[in-house]
């Protein structure tokens, strides 16, 4: 149990050994800690400098040998906190940028293109994965609207299929909806890895594609009018896509929390169907 505690935060299985090791002894050495958890020398080596690396774990010298010591608990805690409070604030950050970005297009900064349209989106997406085979696009997603569900449902398996015909894969992050919890099962078959955020805190209202040298901005306009913006500025889908790696590395917490959530409505609403019956 406590080992799966911290795999959730982002530790392997033995970099958590090597860390509770830690805690457990004092200031212990190699040797120590590889008699601890059984591991070998050279891979607790390699936990180490990760954790190291993660300002988990501190070396020093005692008696000329060399020994660690970690932070504790309550420190980490305050440490997975303190990354979920900075991603929250990049992504706030990013959503109101949007429109500075594309006015500065306006200006010869960077080359820019506007779709209108639903039938322009399919056909585009087509495209650009025809142009992008064997490549892995980057996309935050968004809550289907109401309005816009008809086309979703009538595209959804077109575009998917026109994707893994060209064998992209995509990583995706989004809010956490019935629809898309339920598919999430088709994931590796569907050549996707996704990873789902709380509804209520992060509901994206532009979906964002990130290839390796262009991006795509989708949104509805107010008379619900699809549009598309397409950037192919180097400087630009770089800056994206470390926003997106970082944001992928922090959604890690958020995906188990709400997808652990999901499983338990929906088993707690099948027993009261089945109760009913």
């Amino acid at each position: 149990m406590i080992n799966k505690i911290f795999l959730n935060l982002g530790m392997t299985e033995r970099e958590a050994k090597v860390y509770l090791a830690i805690l457990k002894l004092c200031n212990p050495n190699i040797s120590d800690l590889q008699k601890q958890t059984g591991l070998s020398r050279s891979t607790v080596y390699y936990c180490i400098d990760l954790l190291i690396k993660n300002d988990i774990v501190f070396s020093k010298k005692l008696n000329e040998k060399t020994v660690y010591e970690a932070i504790s608990p309550e420190q980490l805690k305050k440490i997975v906190e303190y990354k979920i409070t900075e991603l929250k604030k990049d992504i706030t950050i990013f959503e109101k940028a949007i429109p500075d970005i594309v006015q500065s297009t306006k200006k010869g900064k960077m080359n820019l293109k506007m779709l209108k349209g639903f039938k322009s989106l399919t056909n585009t997406m087509r495209d650009v994965y025809i142009g992008h085979k064997n490549s892995t696009v980057r996309v935050f997603g968004t809550k289907p609207k109401e309005y816009n569900l008809k086309h979703f449902d009538k595209s959804f398996e077109k575009t998917i299929n026109n994707r893994i015909t060209n064998n992209v894969f995509l990583k995706g992050i989004s809010p956490i909806t019935k629809n898309k919890f339920l598919v999430r099962d088709k994931d590796l078959k569907q050549l996707r890895e996704s990873r789902f955020l709380p509804e209520k805190t992060f509901n994206f209202q532009s979906e964002i594609f990130i290839f390796d040298d262009l991006v795509l901005v989708i949104s509805e306009d107010i008379e619900n009018e699809v549009n598309t913006i397409y950037f192919d500025d180097v400087n630009y889908v770089n800056t994206m896509k470390m926003i997106f790696d970082l944001a992928w590395e922090a959604a890690g917490k958020y995906d188990k929390e709400v997808v652990a959530e999901y499983e338990k409505n929906i088993s707690n609403l099948s027993n009261i169907k089945h109760s009913k019956q």
